[in-house]
């Protein structure tokens, strides 16, 4: 995860402790236009995700996936200096991602690992023909061109449909070219099923390389991928892809 925490910046990986110097500012001068760290706190995080606010804190500061902020305030040291912000934000971490959400999500990461060769010629899909869903076209007609998604149809994607914990594994696992689970990959038992066979090597891939690790010994192919969810699985394939050797 190496090239996301130079990203993200030294400042926020330290650990800044900031409640001790929350002090109100002398008066406003050159420094205020100083780069500072940044500390996020998450106005909505789920009960019982605390272990991976650090992921969260990182998903942002990257620019992958943030939320929407609240409230910022800048805190100061006892000359008037400022040493850090704090932004508190509802990240809707609980929140099923929708398809092009992930698409926008998943590009973001490449972006700053490995980037996605941009697109020839932009996706065909109608329903794409929203002003709303313009931060997406870019990334989807990359996806689209470099196999790592399809439509529903040939004319429609269905942008604002979630998107399934398998489908979002098939995408990571298309980016790296389908690489072949080994023999001994992991496997769940709830992959037995004939309509989610499709998605069986994407699975086994994804255990094995650490980017899944199922819930309760199931993987639940079928349940729609929450933003917290994807955050994991981006972050944890950010891991696998620094383990692979170089092209």
């Amino acid at each position: 995860m190496h090239q996301l925490i130079n990203k993200a910046g030294l400042g926020l990986m330290a650990g800044l402790t900031l409640a001790a110097s929350s002090l109100v500012p002398a008066q406003a001068s050159e420094h205020d236009q100083v780069k500072v760290p940044v500390s996020y706190k998450w106005l909505d995080q789920p009960a019982g995700t605390e272990a991976f606010t650090g992921d969260l804190d990182l998903a942002c500061a990257t620019g992958l996936l943030c939320g929407s902020l609240v409230e910022s305030e800048t805190l100061y040291d006892g000359l008037g200096h400022p040493i850090a912000e704090v932004e508190s934000r509802n990240g809707e971490h609980d929140r099923a991602m929708n398809r092009l959400e992930a698409v926008v999500t998943q590009h973001r990461l490449m972006n700053i690992v490995d980037p996605i060769p941009a697109a020839s010629a932009p996706h065909s899909f109608v329903d794409m023909d929203d002003p709303v869903l313009a931060f997406g076209q870019e990334a989807l007609s990359a996806a689209v061109e470099n196999g790592i998604v399809t439509g529903r149809t040939a004319t429609d994607f269905a942008p604002r449909e979630s998107i399934s914990r398998a489908a979002f594994v098939a995408m990571l696992h298309r980016t790296v070219d389908l690489i072949e689970p080994s023999a001994d990959a992991p496997t769940f038992p709830d992959m037995d099923a004939a309509d989610v066979a499709w998605a069986t090597d994407h699975v086994r891939w994804a255990a094995e390389a650490g980017i899944t690790v199922g819930n309760n010994g199931m993987f639940e192919p079928r349940e729609d991928l929450t933003r917290l969810e994807a955050v994991l699985f981006l972050l944890r394939f950010d891991d696998y892809l620094d383990s692979l050797p170089p092209a």
